[in-house]
């Protein structure tokens, strides 16, 4: 009994069947392949300077103390620039292909120190291309007249093509390939230890990569 009033039958709550399609299929985020190429670099020139001339030789000598050649690998706008001794520096890429890599060089000029900071980049879309390095030179313990200066050296950067790669690995072979064991690279280090740049001419030979249309030394 309910009183005076109807009694009410509770009904179920039922859902309204929802017609649905098959799973959507995820969408891959594409990502851009790894290019490797090798440089070759050479004509080390100051451009302009306001450093006095043992600063600029300094300076000069500090960026040829990796050697002459260089392996760069790209992918999108990470740029990862290695020299002949197998120290690697990180930079960007530009969409028209200029690459742009900051170091810092340091040394001893007779009792005193420098320390410059070096903002590098090249168009390595061509080849051959022209590297520019803009340093600002800090110096330390030196005779005075010498001051904190700034100068600008370029560089020629050529592409080595796949002849002059298997003639490298000749070269290469007739002196032999040193093999070394590296530690793991540190996060948060600014150059590590990568493989000899021989060993990458052959695997670059093997299977080569162009450079995307899309320094350091």
């Amino acid at each position: 009994m309910c009183g005076c009033a109807p009694c009410l039958t509770p009904v179920p709550d039922t859902a309204t069947p929802t017609a649905t399609g098959g799973s959507a299929t995820p969408t891959a985020t594409p990502t851009s392949a790894e290019s490797v190429s090798l440089w070759t670099v050479d004509n080390y020139e100051v451009a302009s300077s306001d450093c006095a001339g043992v600063i600029e030789d300094a300076i000069v000598s500090a960026l040829r103390a990796g050697g002459s050649d260089f392996t760069v690998r790209q992918s999108g706008e990470h740029v990862e620039i290695e020299d002949g001794d197998g120290n690697a520096f990180e930079g960007t890429a530009d969409a028209d292909g200029t690459v742009g890599v900051q170091r810092t060089v340091s040394g001893s000029i007779g009792p005193g120190h420098y320390k410059a900071g070096v903002d590098a980049s090249a168009n390595l879309s061509n080849s051959s291309t022209t590297a520019t390095y803009d340093g600002t030179v800090h110096l330390s313990g030196l005779c005075s007249g010498l001051s904190d200066c700034s100068l600008q050296i370029s560089s020629r950067w050529t592409r080595l093509e796949a002849d002059r790669l298997r003639h490298a690995v000749a070269n290469a072979s007739a002196v032999g390939i040193r093999k070394e064991k590296t530690a793991p690279r540190s996060r948060f280090a600014s150059a590590h230890r990568r493989p000899r740049w021989a060993s990458m001419i052959e695997r670059l030979i093997a299977s080569p990569s162009p450079m995307p249309c899309g320094l350091v030394v």
